[in-house]
């Protein structure tokens, strides 16, 4: 089955962890270090920078009552920009499918927690495969039968990772950060400018990643 794809949203928190911020924790690790091997110049965390510098986030637990944004509210505010993209409201969507590998909590599903964000009232469920889940939950839209479907499927992809490490050696949060991303997908041609999904990498734009070049750095897509 051909899946249609009419928006794409993401949601950035405000604070950056930067090479020189590593650099300052004592950790082991070097800004020249961390480009040369990875290119990375910073990442996004939903955790307060003055939390991260006081406690290397040694208990992810605790991690999960300082963070500036649940899951629920970064996977709301991505949502609302691809609902806006696609010219669709909250009301249109007939089910959500959300993964990550750093839940914040299993039951309730993600997805539940980001449906009634929204205050959507539909199916919800998460298909949760680290980094690979918006790969899982196209492939999952594209096993249904099309007349069983609802007209359009929100999917969510939230991974605030920096909760779920320890910043205590020059492995950590190196190249892990937050990766946030919505897409509305649906088995109907809305749009002309609507991707028809062949192979999709996870297609969200993460400005504050860039190459040693100053570029932005953005995962692959490829569409028709």
């Amino acid at each position: 089955m051909t899946v249609y794809l009419h928006g794409l949203g993401h949601f950035h928190p405000e604070n950056e962890v930067t090479n020189a911020f590593l650099e300052a924790l004592d950790i082991g690790t070097t800004e020249a270090w961390v480009m040369d091997r990875v290119g990375i110049r910073s990442r996004r965390t939903t955790l307060p920078l003055d939390y991260i510098r006081a406690t290397r986030n040694r208990d992810p637990r605790a991690a999960q009552e300082a963070t500036l944004y649940t899951h629920a509210e970064a996977g709301r505010r991505a949502a609302e920009m691809a609902l806006a993209r696609a010219g669709l409201a909250a009301a249109d969507v007939g089910m959500v499918i959300a993964g990550s590998s750093v839940m914040d909590t299993a039951t309730p599903a993600e997805a539940c927690n980001i449906a009634r964000a929204l205050g959507i009232e539909a199916p919800a469920l998460d298909v949760n495969s680290a980094c690979t889940s918006f790969f899982a939950h196209l492939h999952l839209v594209s096993l249904m039968r099309p007349e069983a479907l609802p007209p359009f499927v929100l999917l969510v992809v939230s991974e605030a990772v920096t909760r779920a490490r320890i910043t205590t050696g020059m492995e950590e949060l190196v190249s892990d950060g937050l990766r946030l991303g919505a897409h509305f997908a649906s088995h109907q041609l809305l749009h002309r400018v609507a991707y028809r999904f062949i192979l999709v990498h996870h297609a969200v734009d993460l400005p504050a990643y860039r190459h040693v070049d100053g570029q932005p750095l953005r995962h692959g897509t490829h569409c028709t």
